[in-house]
């Protein structure tokens, strides 16, 4: 999880430079998988993370599954 200090005017916008804030593993999951949250304080933060950094589960969702029955 990375920051990025920004310095704003009230017509200018300069990035600062990123700062490495912790280790997620987000990139070892799959895309579906990867969320987080942060608190509006900016204090804290909610990341789901598998403890292998690789997901072993799956979701199989079916469409239109009413078809199949006739």
């Amino acid at each position: 999880m990375m920051a990025n200090p920004i310095d704003a005017t009230a017509t200018i916008l300069r990035p600062g430079v990123p700062e490495r804030l912790f280790d997620t593993r987000l990139n070892t999951m799959p895309e579906g998988l990867r969320s987080f949250g942060v608190a509006r304080d900016g204090q804290r933060f909610l990341v789901s993370m598998s403890d292998d950094g690789v997901s072993t589960q799956s979701l199989v969702v079916v469409g239109n599954w009413q078809s199949g029955l006739k």
